[in-house]
């Protein structure tokens, strides 16, 4: 339904180039559109989301009313302060205009928004999703939601001062037109690189594929499989992440003359430390001891946790010592751009940077996971050691799970594994 309460809002330039409407929810999108990614994080965790949105009075990126909600890995996601800790220590001062590609629920765009000298245009190919943003911001007006595949959508060009992917491109060969995963990403950073003015910046935030935790064994974030991503994903669904060679690659092919590398800890999404390794000037001994106040946590199980997790301070030391920090960073948050004196503009001023990290306590009964092969095998170990019936209880593991089983064991990830352990002793 078109919102017929609109009057002062000016419709913004993306939204008329491509015949879009603002409906009634403050979603611009085409009258007849029905498309939709298929993203979500479920029904019910929308719906969850929709009440929470609806009943709270304070709606800011730094909302104490909203952490109070938080029940889950989900709603932490979505309202937790920490999520605009990724773009905190930058410097967007010099910024005007603002495309976010892939909104979701509007967590990172409300802390667009609250920079008043900024204009947004936020585009989410989920029109629930859309939605729920546009909630999120109901209360600024220098912010405009699309839903859209916006692979599809007419971007102007030379208009943005910054284009953001956060937690996107891990989805560009998913959603592109039969590309591969790495020609669909090569895709998006055209894209952005045409709708950039001339000093303008592309901000991207994704996972490392073998990054500290995966190689310890926390899942893999978007398949929730260990080691999955550390063998490049041999039967990709559409859905991939790099590591740090690999960026280099992709960003050669880019349009872009120049890029920064920073590494936020634990990850993109909840980042509470941000390090600029790439600086040349780094404060190694500042970045072991913010790193010692680091938890790596595993969302694709129900504590967060992972085996060797206990160890993860001591073994940071060491990857710092080896100037080994970028390869193996969990998440980056990529700076790309045509001069290096842009993307320094936009880069934090110090080495290492900490930020507020609120506390909270839940168990995630929501997250099923299938149980570990391992777990399976150990457990028989046991039982046969105690039984004495060796030959009846191994005929119980299936062909399902000797095969998972030969599979991580040949896998580049429990190798490593096995080599960390031979490194460090009993982890």
């Amino acid at each position: 339904m078109k919102d017929t309460q609109a009057t002062a809002r000016s419709v913004p330039e993306i939204a008329t180039l491509n015949g879009f409407e603002r409906q009634s929810n403050g979603v611009y999108a085409t009258v007849s559109s029905s498309a939709d990614f298929g993203y979500s994080d479920g029904e019910n965790v929308e719906r969850t989301l929709d009440k929470i949105l609806s009943s709270s009075e304070d709606l800011s990126s730094q909302s104490a009313e909203l952490e109070s909600q938080v029940s889950d890995w989900p709603t932490e996601y979505h309202l937790s302060s920490t999520r605009a800790n990724l773009l905190r220590p930058l410097n967007l001062s010099t910024s005007k205009r603002v495309l976010e590609l892939g909104c979701g629920c509007g967590s990172i765009s409300r802390y667009l928004a609250e920079q008043s000298h900024l204009t947004v245009d936020a585009i989410e190919g989920s029109p629930v999703r859309a939605a729920l943003a546009a909630k999120r911001c109901k209360d600024l007006d220098n912010i405009n939601f699309l839903t859209a595949n916006f692979n599809a959508l007419k971007i102007p060009e030379n208009h943005y001062d910054l284009v953001l992917f956060v937690g996107v491109l891990e989805y560009a060969g998913r959603f592109s037109d039969g590309r591969s995963d790495q020609q669909a990403v090569l895709d998006l950073l055209e894209l952005a690189k045409r709708s950039l003015t001339k000093t303008g910046v592309v901000v991207v935030a994704i996972e490392n594929r073998t990054g500290l935790k995966y190689l310890m064994g926390a899942r893999e974030d978007h398949y929730a499989i260990p080691f999955i991503g550390l063998d490049d994903y041999p039967d990709s669904t559409g859905i991939r992440t790099y590591n740090h060679a690999q960026w280099l690659e992709l960003i050669d092919q880019s349009p872009f003359g120049a890029s920064k590398t920073l590494l936020p800890f634990p990850d993109y999404k909840i980042p509470h430390l941000l390090i600029d390794a790439d600086s040349g000037s780094l404060d190694k001994a500042s970045a072991v001891d913010a790193l010692g106040r680091i938890e790596s946590r595993d969302y694709c199980s129900p504590q967060n946790s992972f085996p060797m997790a206990e160890n993860e301070p001591r073994i940071w030391q060491g990857v710092v010592e080896a100037d080994s920090l970028t390869q193996l960073s969990n998440s980056y948050l990529l700076l790309l751009g045509s001069d290096a004196a842009d993307i320094t503009q936009l880069s934090p001023k110090q080495s290492v940077t900490e930020l507020s990290k609120p506390a909270f306590n839940y168990i995630d009964e929501n997250v099923h996971i299938e149980p570990s092969p391992y777990a399976r095998i150990n457990e028989l170990s046991q039982q046969l050691d105690a039984t004495k019936t060796h030959a009846d209880e191994l005929q119980r593991i299936t062909v399902a799970e000797r095969e998972r089983l030969a599979q991580i064991e040949h896998s580049l990830g429990w190798r490593l594994v096995r080599s960390m352990q031979r490194l460090f002793g009993r982890l």
